[in-house]
């Protein structure tokens, strides 16, 4: 292990030492801008990558490219976003990489500076287990933080990072509509691991209508095996990541791999539709119909699936 802390020059020398000492085939360097600092711009990365020496080649997964290409960013943003850009691209004229990533949009743009990718689909963390936990103890907690005593109720849940572009609004007041079509008494939202800085943007939306049979429980950290019951337990997921970049969140995979279906409320217009398949309800003119007959779906693990597209990806690259 490397420390972050460490000056770049001695992270190549101690770099340089480990190649030196196992002589790989390949190296592979995780790609995210703002790994690298707070700005995303990591001048002299390209030239650190190059001055490592020996009988290898690079691979690169790009988790993250360069901001400001969807609406709502500002000039300055924009800006910075032109000089991640050129980051990228000097990087792949200097190690000339084989790349990946993990959704379509961020492929089209790395083919947009000349650069082949490959999409590796991102694999979930939280392994699905087989849990103690029950519906009915999670209801018991709402019975004794809530004092609400309902088998009667739609569970949400959101796992992760709440981003700071997403209005949980829309959907709220749909939710309270189709609460009274359908005759359920209640809907009780869950966060689980580290919401973010932007989580009052639910905790503020969900008092609003508390009046309406809405309710929150807010966990945050734990084990992964908790988590995975906790998962278990709700009956619908809400990624508050766009449409076109799903393939890209680790929360999605992790609901993916539990079999529960997903709301999707951020849609641009022209955005390549990768929720044609089951799991996911997009919020559109066909919302009702799909939540409400929604159910749990089979679930889809990306494990096996991304180790034999990466090593089929290595195999014909050699070849």
């Amino acid at each position: 292990m490397i420390p972050a802390a460490i000056p770049w020059k001695l992270r190549i020398e101690l770099i340089q030492q480990i190649v030196a000492k196992i002589s790989p085939d390949w190296i592979s360097l995780q790609y995210s801008p703002y790994s690298f600092g707070s700005q995303g711009l990591p001048w002299r990365l390209s030239q650190y990558l190059a001055s490592v020496k020996g009988n290898f080649r690079w691979h690169i997964m790009f988790h993250e490219l360069w901001i400001g290409e969807e609406p709502g960013y500002t000039s300055i943003q924009k800006v910075l976003g032109v000089l991640q850009r050129l980051i990228v691209k000097k990087m792949n004229s200097r190690i000339r990489p084989i790349c990946h990533t993990s959704n379509g949009v961020y492929r089209s743009r790395l083919e947009s500076l000349g650069i082949k990718s490959t999409i590796l689909p991102i694999f979930s963390n939280i392994p699905l287990v087989n849990g103690k936990m029950r519906r009915k103890v999670l209801l018991g907690e709402l019975k004794k933080e809530h004092g609400l005593d309902v088998q009667d109720c739609w569970i949400f849940v959101i796992f992760g990072g709440i981003h700071a572009e997403w209005s949980p609004e829309p959907l709220l007041s749909k939710l309270v509509s189709l609460m009274q079509k359908a005759g359920t008494k209640a809907s009780v939202f869950i966060t689980l691991g580290k919401s973010g800085s932007h989580s009052h943007l639910l905790t503020e939306a969900l008092q609003k209508y508390g009046s309406n049979g809405i309710y929150y429980l807010q966990k945050g950290e734990m084990p992964a095996r908790m988590i995975s019951e906790y998962l278990q337990s709700c009956d619908y997921g809400i990624t508050t990541s766009p449409l076109h970049l799903l393939g890209k969140s680790g929360s999605v995979a992790a609901l993916k791999e539990h079999g529960i279906p997903i709301i999707v409320t951020r849609i641009n217009e022209g955005d390549d539709n990768p929720a044609k398949a089951a799991h996911y309800i997009l919020m559109d003119q066909n919302f009702e119909r799909n939540f409400l007959f929604a159910g749990k779906y089979p679930r889809v693990s990306m494990l096996d699936k991304s180790a034999s597209q990466l090593v089929a990806d290595l195999k014909e690259f050699m070849e």
